[in-house]
């Protein structure tokens, strides 16, 4: 998903089809992001306030996330994604979707590998790709590619620093996890989604009935308390 691709724009209008699959894209986005807000107590995370040594064996649970999604940063990106327009550059094979930050127009360039996507939330998906896309207009980049997570408890407040080397992402895991724009694709593609089928109008982890959804069973109950206080 590199963000200046080294061709040419080849930039045309979308077919009547692919501007179905989208729209189709960007609205299974938005509901996404709107059940993260609804379910925003379980499933969002607090402003990291204290960061752990690697070697603490307290608290007991530690849960592993990708990125430091807080109820405004949601926000900014369903605003963005409601303005995106979309674009597409058939010439680009070896891309899902580019940017240009700089252009203002809230484009998101719509490649080759996007149309084979999985359109429902999963590993690559297309929704994951334009919130992963969407958030670049916010300020984050491309650090990395590798899917660097790091551990968190008490609502996100308490951060394991789990790496002892100055030179791994994971040193300083809030890097990664604010700035960089596939961590806010893992973090719905790999943590909030859902692990059961949908079937028979909902699904099985959970009961869920919307179809584009996060999953409240992917965060467990210890996550949500704070041993100092033992409060939820």
């Amino acid at each position: 998903m590199q963000e200046r691709p080294l061709v040419a724009r080849h930039n045309i209008p979308l077919t009547e089809d692919k501007a179905k699959i989208a729209e189709a894209a960007r609205q299974s986005a938005l509901e996404i992001l709107r059940d993260a807000l609804k379910k925003k107590d379980r499933v969002l995370m607090e402003t990291p306030q204290d960061l752990i040594s690697r070697d603490s064996e307290e608290p007991m649970l530690w849960m592993e996330r990708y990125a430091v999604l807080m109820e405004q940063w949601v926000r900014d990106l369903i605003s963005v994604l409601e303005k995106a327009k979309f674009m597409e550059n058939p010439s680009t094979q070896q891309l899902y979707t580019y940017v240009y930050t700089e252009s203002g127009d809230k484009a998101i360039y719509l490649c080759p590998l996007f149309w084979a996507a999985p359109r429902h939330l999963d590993k690559d998906s297309q929704p994951g790709t334009l919130i992963h896309k969407a958030s670049h207009f916010l300020g984050t980049c491309d650090i990395t590619y590798e899917p660097f997570s790091f551990y968190v408890t008490c609502r996100g407040v308490m951060v394991k620093n789990s790496s002892t080397d100055p030179d791994s992402p994971k040193f300083l895991p809030l890097v990664t996890a604010v700035l960089n724009a596939n961590n806010i694709q893992h973090k719905f593609e790999r943590t909030l989604r859902h692990r059961g089928d949908y079937k028979q109008g909902r699904y099985s982890c959970c009961g869920e009935t919307a179809r584009s959804s996060v999953c409240e069973s992917a965060v467990p109950d210890a996550f949500l308390v704070c041993r100092n206080n033992g409060s939820e």
